[in-house]
């Protein structure tokens, strides 16, 4: 196994990429249409960016952990300064605050694919917890062609077993 603690949170999905619009431009032969996309915003570059040399200064040794055509399971813990809104139950509608930990989670495996390799094809368990704390995301993994995880009992389960 191996453990990694970076700095802050990645962005949501909605601050991370952007959707840039398609388009119709005048070329020497005529009409020619340009596919829009979904970009990284600037957030998104910066936070990549920043992440992937934070990743390699600082744990190269982890980073060779990482293997082609090898299973991982992936645990990601978040900590956000407050996840519970101030005033609930009498004042805020919802006990807790609409930090989705799930959608952050693309951006940080990109970054991992670019600090140390590792495909997110081979994430075979993704567990994404949110915590309250200071803010920054810890990462452990699993090689699970070699080691065993604190999940295996929970990965033997199957729909509809009692």
């Amino acid at each position: 196994m191996i453990s990694i603690s970076i700095p802050g949170v990645p962005p949501s999905s909605n601050h991370a990429y952007t959707n840039i619009p398609g388009k119709v431009i005048k070329t020497g032969k005529g009409l020619m249409k340009v596919p829009g996309g979904r970009v990284l915003s600037e957030e998104g570059q910066k936070y990549k960016k920043e992440t992937i040399s934070y990743i390699v200064r600082r744990y190269p040794k982890e980073m060779k952990f990482f293997q082609p055509d090898t299973p991982y399971a992936v645990y990601i813990r978040l900590y956000f300064p407050e996840i519970q809104n101030k005033g609930w139950p009498k004042k805020a509608e919802n006990r807790y605050k609409t930090l989705d930990a799930s959608n952050r989670v693309k951006l940080l495996e990109d970054a991992l694919k670019d600090a140390g390799g590792i495909d997110d094809s081979q994430h075979m368990f993704v567990f994404v917890e949110k915590r309250q704390g200071p803010e920054k995301t810890e990462v452990f993994a699993w090689n699970l062609d070699k080691e065993a995880t604190p999940f295996d009992d929970f990965m033997q389960l199957r729909v509809g077993s009692v």
